[in-house]
């Protein structure tokens, strides 16, 4: 398994190029990349631009793990309005444009909510069945564009920010009700551990999953605030490590670490690198 972190765990000050350099020095053997409304990677973002991070990660040796978004949360699949829900499908298509020019491992996706009053408390509650088909009609348009492209669209765990395809079993079917090699699963061993466990997920999930999204969890007291460095919550790594064994994974671990520290920021990547090298059997 190979070592990658998300751009949201690098300091908000440096560009993208240079958080591609500093996760090299770092140790890693990818980054995942994010996709904005403006910034250096979005809708508008010329093909010469990607090119030349494309050509920077090269330089150094680092593969772009992946691309991701906060933006599944402002446009889910699943809203009342059908021009949130086209935005949706626009997003979509355009992350996987982007990731293709980049050379993205895949495109995570979050498949769309019932309510999210975590982060958005003011957004309306679906109902479950409703965002249900609402979802499935959204991947099926999707695997369409990831079908031409041969880029992964990976349906992340979202499930209890979103209280939506809430178990391994429901996530495992929703994947194969569209019946794509090209959306796949990204699995993030944190989301899934307010109520379950992620070496369950994982051996539920097997040959699905593409992507893991590697993060510690402290169960009490929970919620959102209770994401912490590895190795500090009560997920069982040694398990989880197992698991994806088991399954065959060779795949990028995607340490998504936040928030960032309030001082010192470098020293986040730097931590985080060196606690995946023990999980990994590397010389720390």
């Amino acid at each position: 398994m190979k070592k990658s972190i998300s751009i949201w765990s690098i300091d908000d000050n440096m560009s993208v190029e240079e958080s591609i350099e500093f996760v090299s020095k770092c140790g890693f053997d990818g980054i995942e990349l994010s996709f904005d409304e403006g910034g250096e990677i979005g809708f508008d973002t010329p093909e010469e631009n990607l090119i030349k991070i494309r050509e920077c990660a090269e330089r150094n040796n680092i593969a772009i793990s992946n691309i991701s978004t906060w933006l599944h949360w402002d446009y889910p699949h699943t809203d009342n309005d059908p021009d949130v829900r086209k935005k949706g499908l626009e997003l979509a298509k355009k992350e996987l444009e982007t990731a293709k020019i980049l050379g993205a491992g895949c495109v995570l996706m979050i498949p769309g909510y019932v309510n999210v009053d975590f982060f958005i408390p003011d957004r309306p509650t679906i109902p479950y069945d409703v965002a249900y088909e609402r979802a499935v009609a959204a991947f099926m348009e999707i695997k369409k564009y990831a079908e031409d492209l041969e880029v992964p669209a990976c349906v992340e765990n979202a499930n209890e920010w979103g209280k939506f395809l809430m178990s391994p079993l429901e996530l495992r079917d929703f994947v194969d009700s569209i019946d794509s090699p090209y959306v796949r699963v990204l699995f993030d061993t944190g989301n899934c551990s307010i109520s379950g466990y992620p070496e369950q997920w994982i051996d539920v999930l097997g040959s699905q999953i593409d992507c893991v999204h590697i993060k510690d969890y402290r169960r009490n007291p929970g919620g959102v605030h209770a994401f912490v460095d590895l190795l500090s919550g009560d997920l069982d790594f040694p398990a989880i490590i197992e698991a994806l064994k088991a399954i065959g994974y060779a795949g990028f671990l995607v340490a998504e670490m936040l928030p960032q520290y309030k001082y010192f920021p470098d020293l986040l990547a730097i931590n985080t690198s060196r606690a995946m090298d023990a999980l990994l059997g590397r010389s720390v």
